[in-house]
């Protein structure tokens, strides 16, 4: 039997602006390694209580205001600041994550909003809890600008079109993921990865891959044979999309695992092990499929997937 080593560390943010409704936001970042004589492998996974989607953006996010002339301006430099990268393209009035300079790439180990009034946003390193807010030259950070009831209801009618559209995409794409998933098969345990990673299925089952690439001569299409399937459900428990592990990395993606687009990630998880029976009862919550599967194996507990840091 495998000796396992648990730490876990609590981590408390702000609850005066990192709030849904009245029920205050918290993380759990919990590192398990197993231990063989001669070998010892580290799984990093981490958890979060709620998802920070709907996170209310503060006033005045610490630190100095920064102006600039162009609004993404401000925000690049406020992410360079904390040592962030920038993301492809802002958004008004949406979270985009982004990675820190150092990590992996998608370590997702930030967070940038400009707000719906175009006028100033602000910025937060995760992991060293820093936080930056930034405006427009000439911006206020303790009197701004009201907004006129004309401005507002545009300002409305355009989050409304957004949100409409985003819904209808991430319902056709959850249509796509119940197609693949009821054409899969069930993971058989000699797939590659779960040999890789010395775990067992848990309900995963294999499939045809496919993912539309950009080329110099236009789009292509890639299918990738032999893709482990993972599904990613909603709090309803409706499948709402896929996460592909491959068997091996992918020359052409050049990584080994990928979500189904369109479909959204925020809010979705799937679980391994049956649901406790005592209301009292301890569960876990990871990050990725191997750190899940280990820790169920390890412990008996429901270990729930986030899938992502920032879920």
């Amino acid at each position: 039997m495998e000796a396992i080593s648990i730490s876990v560390e609590v981590i408390i943010f702000e609850p005066s602006w990192l709030a849904i409704g009245e029920e205050s936001i918290y993380g759990v970042r919990v590192s398990a390694g197993l231990r063989q004589p001669g070998r010892i492998r580290s799984i990093p996974a981490f958890a979060v209580a709620s998802s920070l989607t709907e996170a209310l953006e503060p006033p005045y996010c610490g630190g100095q205001p920064m102006t600039h002339q162009t609004l993404e301006d401000a925000a690049r430099a406020a992410l360079n600041d904390l040592g962030l990268l920038p993301p492809k393209s802002f958004e008004p009035d949406k979270f985009h994550v982004v990675d820190a300079e150092e990590g992996r790439r998608g370590n997702g180990a930030g967070r940038v909003k400009i707000f719906a009034d175009g006028k100033g946003g602000f910025a937060q390193n995760w992991r060293t809890g820093e936080r930056r807010s930034f405006f427009l030259e000439g911006g206020s950070a303790s009197k701004p600008k009201p907004l006129s009831k004309r401005e507002r209801a545009r300002i409305d009618r355009e989050r409304q079109r957004r949100q409409a559209e985003e819904t209808a995409k991430r319902d056709q794409a959850a249509c796509r993921a119940l197609s693949i998933w009821q054409a899969a098969a069930p993971a058989p345990a000699d797939h590659p990865y779960l040999v890789r990673k010395q775990i067992k299925p848990h309900g995963a089952r294999i499939g045809r891959w496919r993912r539309i690439i950009e080329r110099a001569a236009g789009r292509a299409t890639l299918t990738i044979e032999n893709a482990l399937l993972l599904p990613l459900h909603d709090p309803s428990g409706t499948l709402r999309s896929l996460q592909a592990i491959f068997p091996a990395k992918h020359p052409v993606l050049n990584r080994d695992k990928d979500f189904l687009p369109g479909s959204g990630l925020a809010g979705l998880f799937w679980w391994i092990g049956p649901r406790p029976t005592q209301p009292d009862a301890t569960v876990l919550i990871g990050e990725g499929f191997a750190t899940c599967a280990t820790l169920h194996e390890e412990t008996g507990y429901r270990v729930y997937l986030a899938f992502t840091a920032g879920n």
